[in-house]
């Protein structure tokens, strides 16, 4: 398979590993440096939790109290007791998903009243994250897609930023789990994340890229217990990705679309009006369609945001999740985003903007997301990945590969 410029530095990187053994990387990109806030109010106006640690709300409860004249338990609610960093979480408007402390005018009163530095850590940090191997081997910051503005300005044509930087203390080289039994070392797991970037930016939908990676993380199922930076060069030489699979007619995907209201979807009342939307559809032949630019629109920022997540969240191969496994969470997550942007799409069909869809709508659908999915701690439907084995993963991986939108 051909490769290109990431796979090629990142090997160079893996090269130098020899001679850095005390030494780490981090990873930015370069508009993580670029980025103003635009003080939209957006952040604090959506249905996630806001954590706040048990040391900060002793520190700076009172001075909460007081500035909204209300009792502290009004204003938080503790939701994680035994965890000090997520102690409590801040409360709702009566519209649940307004922070208690958001203003009128779209603004924190904490910030505009006591300053910045009384703000909980997680506001004053976003939407900057980032993720870490132990010892810091590998490290990585950037800006949360879920972030309005972050979202509105995704795009593929920027740089890749890196550095090498002193470890915490000396440590062996990781192993890092594929699958139950199978390991890439530092070295070809470096030449692995050259090689996912690469075959993202050359493929021209989301779904092929979905499909080459179950691909290759399948042959990696035939391969040595540990892949080597050497084992890994030589096997990608000999590797053809198969042609992607035709788009699935309805009748195929409504055993997909009920897996997904069954086993992720109905857990969350809120989610249930997208429940809904689908089932309106989703037994009939007249699926809702999307004009080519809509297309592209979609597929630009969904190449862009896995991307992102490339870097910043690669990291959680380290622990249950195995990169198959990821790549399905991965697959399923993009699935959900596509879904939830059309019922965005739907809810303001007969307005202004005459059903267009919107950069917002995609925005939108991702904090959704974020909010009920990703942050609600292992759903039974992403816990049921967690566990499953890895054929069982390749199968659904091939079968949200295999997505595609009907011509419109």
């Amino acid at each position: 398979m051909e490769t290109g410029a990431y796979f090629r530095l990142f090997c160079d990187l893996a090269h130098e590993l020899p001679q850095r053994r005390n030494q780490g990387l981090i990873f930015w990109w370069e508009d993580f440096e670029a980025f103003e806030c635009s003080q939209c109010g957006n952040c604090c106006n959506r249905p996630w939790k806001i954590h706040v640690g048990q040391a900060e709300l002793e520190q700076w409860g009172p001075a909460w109290e007081k500035l909204m004249q209300q009792p502290l338990e009004q204003l938080v609610k503790i939701d994680m007791p035994d965890l000090p960093s997520r102690y409590a979480a801040l409360a709702k408007q009566a519209d649940g998903n307004s922070c208690v402390f958001l203003a009128d005018d779209l603004r924190c009163r904490i910030h505009a009243e006591l300053g910045e530095t009384a703000k909980p850590h997680i506001c004053r940090k976003y939407p900057i994250t980032g993720a870490r191997l132990d010892y810091g081997h590998f490290q990585s910051k950037g800006l949360a897609g879920s972030c309005v503005s972050v979202g509105k300005n995704l795009k593929l044509s920027k740089t890749l930023n890196y550095r090498w930087v002193q470890l915490e203390q000396r440590s062996p080289l990781p192993l890092l789990p594929v699958v139950s039994g199978k390991y890439l070392d530092w070295g070809a797991w470096l030449c692995l994340t050259g090689f996912q970037l690469d075959a993202l930016l050359n493929t021209e939908q989301i779904s092929h890229w979905l499909l080459v990676q179950g691909q290759w993380h399948g042959a990696m199922l035939r391969g040595p217990e540990v892949l080597t930076e050497a084992a890994f060069t030589q096997a990608l030489q000999s590797f053809q990705a198969q042609s992607p699979l035709p788009a699935l007619e309805p009748q195929a995907l409504r055993p997909m679309l009920d897996w997904l209201i069954e086993q992720v979807l109905k857990r969350n009342q809120v989610l249930h009006p997208l429940i809904e939307w689908i089932k309106s559809w989703k037994d009939s032949s007249d699926w809702p369609t999307l004009n080519p630019d809509e297309k592209q629109a979609v597929n630009t920022y969904l190449q862009a945001w896995m991307q992102k997540e490339l870097l910043l969240q690669s990291h959680l191969i380290q622990g249950h999740l195995g990169l198959l496994h990821q790549l399905l969470a991965w697959g399923l997550n993009l699935l959900l985003i596509q879904l939830w942007a059309l019922y965005e799409r739907s809810l303001h069909a007969s307005g202004a903007q005459s059903g267009e869809l919107q950069k917002t709508d995609l925005s939108r659908a991702q904090n959704q997301i974020y909010a009920y999915i990703i942050q609600d701690y292992s759903p039974a439907g992403i816990q049921r990945i967690q566990f499953a084995r890895a054929e069982s993963c390749l199968v659904q991986l091939g079968l949200l590969g295999r997505w595609e939108w009907p011509a419109a």
